[in-house]
């Protein structure tokens, strides 16, 4: 298959080549054999003339990166394999609440780890849906040293996706599933590391249920997102296999929210509901960012979230582990989207592959239980 990627119409052909060539060799790609491919291989893979590729092979060498060897090829030089893996990730935002944490924990896990490869973080922000603002973001990327892939944070749509996927020829990685969908595809838009929230639910559920519980609470997703879906299904699914009844009542849906002060006070309200009832639950699911209202709550109201409260939380990382908590590890999440970049980054394709991170369970803390809250 002819690669006809690396073509942007700015400049002269041959400088385009060898701006493509060099950003492989800094990428390693070269390094095992220590050898480029001979100058037919590379007119046929990139669709050029092998003046083409002469006169990029010749800028690469004026930047003492290859020479020729008689007999053997193009060599990379010394300097070329001392280069260590020094490039750019771009993480692109999109419709991302101010400052949530999700947002500032994977940007935390990706400077980590960017670090750690010797290479650069770029934030930039999808301003809009359009055409337009999706070729406003493709020109600044252009613009950047070396980016080595996408990594997508936010609520990305399938219709959305399909159009980032077909403008811009960098490897894709959505962290996190896709927004307004019930029902995830057979077949991936871009790639996508994804944390199970069904087993998630399903574990906090089931490790409630053998310790005796049986009214338990749940504050939950909305069930027109994958993830409320998922959790629904997952606390339904652990119910029917101790064969206990499912109580609806118990089951609260939790909608979206776009910033995190009317995310707990919606919350509050819903735990107030929950907890009025006649026969008010023994247990509680929540998610378990919102631990912060938790506490607040249980200062104001002690009557009806009483230290005998059984309570877990759900999360996509661990927060702050005042209670035991079944979550995600941001850190594996990370490392799972860049290795994707690399997947693709190697292949030249969009994967589209689909990895699932494993859940752990984190007891709570002994010196900070959430009990002693109404002692601080």
């Amino acid at each position: 298959m002819k690669d006809m990627s690396f073509r942007t119409g700015t400049g002269p052909l041959y400088g385009e080549l060898a701006r493509e060539l060099r950003s492989r060799i800094e990428s390693g790609q070269y390094l095992e054999s220590g050898y480029l491919p001979q100058e037919r291989a590379l007119a046929k893979e990139f669709s050029v003339s092998r003046n083409t590729v002469r006169g990029a092979l010749e800028t690469l060498r004026k930047e003492q990166l290859i020479k020729k060897v008689q007999g053997k090829g193009i060599m990379l030089m010394k300097s070329a394999l001392k280069i260590r893996k020094i490039c750019e990730y771009v993480v692109l935002s999109y419709n991302t609440p101010t400052l949530s944490q999700f947002l500032l924990v994977m940007l935390h896990e990706l400077e980590d780890q960017a670090k750690m490869m010797n290479a650069e973080l770029v934030y930039v922000t999808l301003p809009g849906d359009s055409e337009e603002d999706i070729m406003l973001v493709q020109r600044r990327i252009r613009k950047r040293n070396k980016p080595f892939g996408i990594v997508l944070v936010g609520r990305y749509t399938c219709p959305l996706l399909e159009k980032l996927r077909d403008a811009l020829p960098w490897p894709l990685v959505l962290i996190g599933d896709v927004y307004g969908t019930n029902s995830r595809p057979a077949e991936a838009v871009v790639s996508q590391v994804v944390g199970n929230d069904y087993d998630k639910m399903y574990q906090a559920v089931n490790l409630l249920l053998e310790r005796g519980f049986s009214k338990i609470g749940v504050i939950g997703g909305p069930l027109e997102e994958i993830w409320g879906k998922a959790f629904y299904e997952g606390c339904r699914a652990a119910f029917d296999d101790h064969n206990k009844k499912f109580l609806e009542q118990y089951y609260l849906f939790s909608p979206g929210y776009q910033n995190p002060e009317e995310a707990a006070h919606s919350f509050i309200e819903m735990l107030i509901e929950l907890f009025q009832q006649k026969e008010p639950p023994d247990a509680l699911i929540f998610p378990a960012e919102l631990s912060a209202s938790i506490q607040m709550f249980r200062q104001l109201n002690p009557e009806l979230l009483h230290k005998n409260i059984e309570l877990i939380g759900i999360a996509f990382d661990a927060c702050q582990r005042d209670f035991p908590c079944i979550s995600s590890n941001p850190s594996e999440m990370v490392q799972e989207a860049l290795a994707l970049l690399d997947l693709e980054h190697e292949k030249r394709t969009h994967a589209r592959e689909r990895r699932f991170i494993k859940n752990s369970f984190f007891p709570e803390k002994n010196s900070q239980k959430i009990s002693k809250v109404q002692n601080t």
